[in-house]
């Protein structure tokens, strides 16, 4: 919650540009994507960290993040829009899915 005795002018202004950016179908689903991604890569980088581990090991869960990344791609993709696609409906946000350009 915001302390309206710190709100201003310049704050409510840009508030009203933000909030528009994120209450888009894009932004929602791109958020979640990353989200699903930089868990993963989060917990490979704790279990790095660990002291007792060896290289080996370390090479090991380097490799299950890569599997991970390209076995679960098209999984990743189909679940980000779908989060999207909801929290628009539950939202009240308008769906607007763009076709990809061609250079």
């Amino acid at each position: 919650m915001c302390d309206p005795s710190k709100e201003n002018l310049d704050t409510r202004s840009a508030a009203s540009v933000l909030l528009p950016a994120i209450c888009d179908f894009t932004f929602l689903s791109y958020s979640e994507f990353w989200n699903m991604i930089l868990e993963e890569v989060n917990l490979t980088q704790k279990y790095l960290q660990t002291p007792e581990i060896t290289l080996d090991m370390g090479l090991i869960k380097m490799k299950a993040l890569q599997l991970f990344l390209v076995e679960e791609r098209n999984t990743l993709v189909t679940k980000a829009i779908q989060f999207g696609t909801h929290k628009c409906r539950e939202m009240g946000i308008d769906i607007e899915i763009r076709g990809r350009r061609k250079v």
